[in-house]
């Protein structure tokens, strides 16, 4: 099973949902089990129900979305590459210049992002919470 379904029910993340349960349940991500660290990104389309989830380490990505349970993986990329690296190097500043300058009321999404760390035999969980840009 995935590690992180175990981090996240530890710290009490509640944004936990059925369709991040149906993506943990697929075993499709076993390959960050020895991630030391772990970038998960959330969307959720309210148009058309559509969550999209972005993970991914310094060596895989894993791209799905869930419709009512329904996972399809390899979808497109709903964030560009240019962003991912920013996460990658957890420049908050820079992501929030480039929000308050192109991000609009009309943004499409509005991301979360939970960088996932192993220090010192525990787990450090930062969050991020931005609108595309």
């Amino acid at each position: 099973m995935f590690l992180q379904k175990k981090i996240i029910k530890k710290n009490g993340v509640k944004w936990i949902n059925s369709q991040f349960t149906s993506l943990i349940q697929t075993d499709s991500l076993n390959k960050f089990n020895n991630s030391k660290r772990l970038y998960i990104l959330y969307a959720y389309d309210i148009e058309s129900g559509i969550t999209y989830f972005t993970i991914w380490d310094s060596i895989h990505i894993v791209q799905a979305e869930v419709l009512k349970k329904r996972i399809s993986f390899d979808s497109k990329l709903i964030i560009d590459d240019n962003v991912l690296k920013l996460i990658s190097t957890w420049n908050i500043d820079e992501i929030h210049r480039l929000e308050g300058k192109y991000a609009t009321l009309t943004s499409p999404f509005s991301f979360l992002v939970l960088k996932v760390e192993t220090i010192n035999n525990k787990y450090v969980i930062d969050c991020l919470n931005f609108e595309e840009f």
